[in-house]
C-alpha cells in the first residue's frame, strides 16, 4: 500500500498492470468494473454489486481495448505501406523488415485475441440479461442523464 488513496485503489483494482486500466473522457476505467475520476479529488467508485451491471462494464472495457488495438494495428500497417511504396513523397521506398512484419503479426493476433474477449464478455452480459436486470440499468441511465442536464444548468450560470 502506498498511502494514497488514489494509488491504493488504482493498484488493487489494476492489478498493477498497464493492460488492466484505460483512461478514456476524463475518467479511469479498470478491468474489474471499478472507475475513478482522472484527477486528485475525483469520485472514486469500486465495481458495481448487480452482475448484469458489473458485466456490461467488463464488456464496456473490453471494447475499449479492442478500438485502441486495431487503432493501433490500422496506423501500424499503413506506415509500413508508406514505407514500401513509391511515390514523390518516399522517392526511396523499402520492404517491412522480418522484425517490422513480426510486430505486424504480433499487433494483428492481439487484435484477434481481443475480439474473443469481447465475444465472450457480450455472452457473459447476456447471460446475466434479465427484465429486472435492463430496468435498473434504465434507470440508472435516466439518473445520470439528470444529473448531467442539472450539471449544464450550473455550469449556464454566470456571476
Amino acid at each position: 500500500m502506498s498511502g494514497t488513496p488514489i494509488m491504493d485503489f488504482h493498484n488493487n483494482h489494476s492489478g498493477n498492470s498497464d493492460d488492466g486500466f484505460i483512461i478514456k473522457q476524463g475518467w479511469v476505467y479498470y478491468k474489474d468494473g471499478a472507475s475513478r475520476e482522472n484527477h486528485l479529488y475525483g469520485p472514486m467508485k469500486p465495481p458495481p454489486e448487480d452482475p448484469f451491471e458489473l458485466a456490461t462494464l467488463k464488456c464496456q472495457f473490453r471494447v475499449w481495448k479492442l478500438q485502441l488495438a486495431v487503432e493501433e494495428f490500422t496506423v501500424y500497417k499503413k506506415g509500413l505501406i508508406t514505407k514500401a511504396s513509391p511515390g514523390i513523397t518516399n522517392p526511396y521506398p523499402s520492404p517491412p523488415s522480418p522484425v517490422e512484419m513480426e510486430k505486424l503479426s504480433a499487433l494483428e493476433k492481439k487484435v484477434l485475441k481481443l475480439k474473443l474477449r469481447v465475444e465472450r464478455a457480450r455472452a457473459k452480459m447476456e447471460s446475466y440479461r434479465t427484465p429486472e436486470a435492463v430496468a435498473r440499468s434504465e434507470a440508472t441511465e435516466g439518473r445520470a442523464a439528470e444529473c448531467m442536464e442539472a450539471v449544464k444548468e450550473i455550469q449556464a450560470i454566470e456571476i
